[in-house]
């Protein structure tokens, strides 16, 4: 399985005012949470965040998450994005176990031109996304 490794810092602050200031320091505010886990409120690079994101899995990729020195699993629950520029605000991350299920939904999109479309008929989606369920 393909993990990409991403550095986080972890913050004392939180607030409007620390997260302005820290992304002023050219970093994001981001929440490490999940089952078993108490929330943390962690600092991690938007270059590097969106240079993971870009790959081929996109979102449900798995991240992990160094955070001074322990390593944590982790997947992409939530994106903050500045609706103009497109810069990434805020994120948050689930944390995942290699014994437990997750489940999320995955994007679905058609390629191409169906036979029926083309000879004048509609074409219907149903679904934009589908549930998907598994171990890491």
């Amino acid at each position: 399985m393909n993990v990409q490794t991403l550095k986080a810092e972890v913050r004392s602050l939180s607030g409007k005012g620390p997260a302005r200031q820290l992304r002023m320091q050219g970093l994001i505010p981001a929440v490490f949470y999940g089952p078993g886990k108490s929330p943390q409120n962690l600092a991690v690079s938007p270059e590097a965040l969106s240079k993971i994101l870009s790959g081929a899995y996109g979102r449900n990729q798995l991240v992990e998450l160094d955070i001074a020195g322990t390593k944590e699993l982790a997947l992409v629950r939530d994106l903050e994005v500045e609706p103009v520029s497109r810069k990434v605000l805020h994120a948050d991350f689930y944390a995942v176990s290699t014994e437990r299920e997750v489940k999320t939904r995955v994007p679905f999109t058609a390629k191409g031109r169906a036979l029926g479309v083309q000879k004048g008929g509609k074409l219907r989606v149903v679904y934009r996304d589908l549930p998907v369920a598994g171990t890491p």
